[in-house]
């Protein structure tokens, strides 16, 4: 999550910024002279905290390409990020790096059988974001205990109480990597994604950001960041 001005957007907004960037990228692409040969891979960075609606094992991936299966059924195949790895490798022609990629299988069943539609090779065009690229910047910013406390309306008043506690969590923290409690993050992620109205997964009301204590004991140093 950005930590841009101690102010950083909705995650609705992190994620439309998201999606108009890669559907740019594809537009480009797709109306270029490469796209006929081209197979655009993309994964979820840091895929091994959150979850979502069903598991919290679950990690989005996409392949962009005339020789994609589009518009078939559900794949319900077994994949991992080896799995792409080893997918990307053998297009490429690239021996694996390691024993998993090794023997890893490629990832057949997303891809057309023989030769593609006719339709698959034609460009795409993006679609512009529906949420404003700074949706919670400012709210964020005005945000305020008299806020909270003068709003009628319950959600709106939790809403606020956890618009400050963004503000608190980030305060100060461009510049230390995983800093913030993920806990708490995942929480305000899945608030801001359900309006606020909707329990985290495994829970059964909506928590007020009081309820959560951040834990002083000292972190251990993440290396590859």
């Amino acid at each position: 999550m950005a930590d841009w001005l101690r102010r950083a957007p909705s995650a609705l907004a992190e994620q439309a910024d998201n999606d108009l960037a890669v559907g740019r990228i594809i537009d480009y692409i797709s109306h270029s002279k490469v796209w006929s040969s081209s197979a655009i891979f993309m994964e979820e960075d840091d895929a091994q905290n959150g979850v979502d609606h069903v598991d919290g094992h679950r990690s989005p991936g996409y392949i962009v390409s005339p020789y994609a299966v589009q518009g078939g059924p559900t794949d319900h195949t077994y994949y991992t990020q080896v799995n792409m790895t080893r997918t990307i490798e053998q297009i490429l022609g690239l021996t694996p790096m390691n024993q998993f990629d090794l023997v890893a299988s490629p990832m057949r069943t997303a891809f057309v059988k023989g030769k593609p539609p006719k339709s698959n090779f034609e460009p795409v065009a993006h679609l512009p974001n529906e949420i404003p690229l700074d949706d919670g910047v400012s709210v964020a910013a005005n945000a305020s205990g008299a806020t909270v406390a003068s709003s009628s309306n319950p959600v709106e008043r939790l809403k606020a109480a956890w618009v400050q506690k963004k503000r608190e969590i980030f305060a100060g923290k461009l510049t230390k990597p995983d800093s913030e409690d993920p806990n708490i993050v995942n929480h305000l992620n899945w608030y801001e994604a359900t309006g606020f109205t909707r329990a985290f997964p495994g829970e059964n009301r909506v928590m007020h950001p009081s309820e959560f204590k951040i834990s002083s004991a000292p972190r251990v140093a993440d290396l590859d960041d």
